[in-house]
C-alpha cells in the first residue's frame, strides 16, 4: 500500500506575526528567548541567532522552547481544522477553494472555460482555456494590471504636504461593490457614444450593464455621464488617452513605467480599469476611449468574490462580539481573537487569487528549487482584480 504525506508550512496559514501571534491565538504563548539573553548578560536577540550556544548552555530552556512551538504549531492546526474544516496549504487556497465551489451553482461568473476540467486552467498560459469569445478581455485587463500598490511618493528629502489614505477593509469593500458579471455573453458588438443608454442603464434593481459591447476612437464623456446617471461602480477594460489639466496637483489614476512599475504623471496613453478613466475625468482629465470592452453585468446582489467575503467578515464579527464578552488576557478571549484574525485573513486573500497567476511573477518550485511562472488559481480573473484597485482608487480620491 502507499501511504502519502502533504507536507504543510503553517506559516503560509498565519497572520501576520509569526508563532508568536499564532502562539496567542491558541492561548500558549511562545517562550522569548530574551529573557534568557537578558539573564546571562547578552545581547538582545544573541540566543535567537545562535540556537547552538542556546542549546549548548542552556538545553533544559532549549527543550522547552523546541516543544512549546511543536506544541503551538500543532494546536494551530487543530484550530484550523475546527474552523475551515481541513488545514489548507495556504489560507489563500482555502479562499479560492471556497469562492470556486460556487461555480455550479454561477458557472457564468467564472472565467475559465466550463466545457474543459478546471486543471487545464490552472495549468495554461495567458487566455488558452478561458470561455470562448473572452480571450481578449482576459489578455486585455492582463495589460491593466498594478495590483495592490503600496508605496512611498517621496524617497530622500522631500517637501510640502504629504498624505497617507488608508481605507479599513478596502478588499472586503471592493468585494461588496463588484458587479455580477456574465460571462456567457461574449458579442461585444461595437457601439456609437449615443447608444450608451441602450447597454448601460438604470434596472429594476439596481445599475446593470445590459449587454455587452465595446467602443473605440471616441470621447469619454457620454459614457461618464451615463455612469453618473447608473452607477460609477461598473467594470470593463481600455485603453484610454489621458490629459491632467497642466496644474493639476493631484493626479488620481496610474499608468505603467518603462519597468512596467506604476506611476502618476499628468499625460499619457495606457490600459486601465474602465472606473479608473471615470475617476481621471470627474478629477478635470480630458479621457479619449482608443478602446474599450465592457461585459455584461447587474448589481442585483453580491458577485461570488463578495458573497464569500461577506461570508468571512459575519464570522469576523461574530467572534469580535465574543471577545467583548471574555476576560482579556483569558483563553476564550484569545480564542475568539484568533477567530478574528483567521477571518479577517481569509478575506482578504480573495483578492490575491484573482490576480495569481495572471501578471509575470515567478514563485519557487520548491522539488526544483528553480523560479517558474506562477500557476493560475481557479478562481484568477484579472478583470476582477484589477477592478478591486481600481475601486479602491476611487474611493480614497
Amino acid at each position: 500500500s502507499t501511504i502519502t504525506i502533504d507536507v504543510t508550512d503553517l506559516m503560509n496559514d498565519a497572520p501576520v506575526g509569526g508563532l508568536a501571534t499564532v502562539g496567542d491565538m491558541v492561548g500558549i504563548p511562545k517562550i522569548n528567548t530574551e529573557t534568557f539573553d537578558a539573564a546571562d548578560g547578552l545581547p538582545k536577540g544573541y540566543y535567537k541567532e545562535h540556537m547552538n550556544i542556546f542549546r549548548q548552555k542552556r538545553p533544559r530552556d532549549f527543550d522547552a522552547y523546541a516543544m512549546n512551538d511543536a506544541i503551538i504549531t500543532l494546536k494551530y492546526a487543530l484550530f484550523l481544522k475546527d474552523h475551515l474544516g481541513k488545514v489548507p496549504h495556504t489560507i489563500g487556497s482555502y479562499a479560492s477553494s471556497e469562492v470556486s465551489k460556487q461555480r455550479k451553482n454561477y458557472p457564468d461568473q467564472f472565467l475559465a472555460d466550463p466545457d474543459r476540467p478546471l486543471r487545464d486552467y490552472v495549468q495554461s498560459k495567458g487566455a488558452e482555456c478561458v470561455r470562448p469569445g473572452q480571450a481578449d478581455l482576459y489578455e486585455e485587463s492582463r495589460k491593466a494590471l498594478y495590483g495592490g500598490h503600496n508605496c512611498a511618493y517621496v524617497s530622500g528629502y522631500g517637501y510640502g504636504r504629504v498624505l497617507d489614505f488608508d481605507l479599513a477593509s478596502a478588499y472586503n469593500v471592493g468585494g461588496h461593490l463588484l458587479p455580477i458579471v456574465d460571462y456567457s455573453d461574449d458579442s461585444y458588438p461595437l457601439i456609437k457614444p449615443n447608444d450608451i443608454d441602450k447597454y448601460m442603464h438604470r434596472a429594476p434593481f439596481n445599475s446593470e450593464v445590459s449587454n455587452s459591447f465595446r467602443m473605440k476612437n471616441c470621447d469619454f464623456t457620454p459614457i461618464g455621464k451615463q455612469m453618473e446617471k447608473s452607477s460609477v461602480f461598473l467594470i470593463g477594460i481600455g485603453k484610454f488617452k489621458i490629459d491632467y489639466p497642466d496644474d493639476t496637483k493631484f493626479i488620481v489614476t496610474p499608468s505603467h513605467s518603462e519597468t512596467g512599475a506604476p506611476v502618476y504623471v499628468k499625460h499619457y496613453t495606457d490600459w486601465c480599469p474602465l472606473l479608473d478613466a471615470f475617476n481621471a475625468w470627474i478629477h478635470g482629465a480630458s479621457v479619449h476611449i482608443i478602446r474599450l470592452r465592457v461585459p455584461k453585468q447587474n448589481q442585483n446582489s453580491l458577485c461570488v468574490f463578495g458573497d464569500f467575503q461577506n461570508r468571512e467578515i459575519k464570522l469576523r464579527n461574530a467572534a469580535k462580539e465574543k471577545m467583548k464578552h471574555s476576560k482579556k488576557g483569558g483563553p476564550q478571549y484569545a480564542q475568539a481573537n484568533g477567530e478574528q484574525l483567521l477571518h479577517k485573513l481569509t478575506a482578504n486573500s480573495t483578492y490575491g487569487k484573482t490576480l495569481q497567476g495572471a501578471g509575470d511573477h515567478k514563485s519557487r518550485d520548491f522539488d526544483t528549487y528553480l523560479m517558474v511562472e506562477t500557476p493560475k488559481a481557479a478562481v484568477t480573473d484579472p478583470l476582477i482584480g484589477d477592478s478591486y484597485t481600481a475601486f479602491t482608487r476611487y474611493l480614497v480620491s
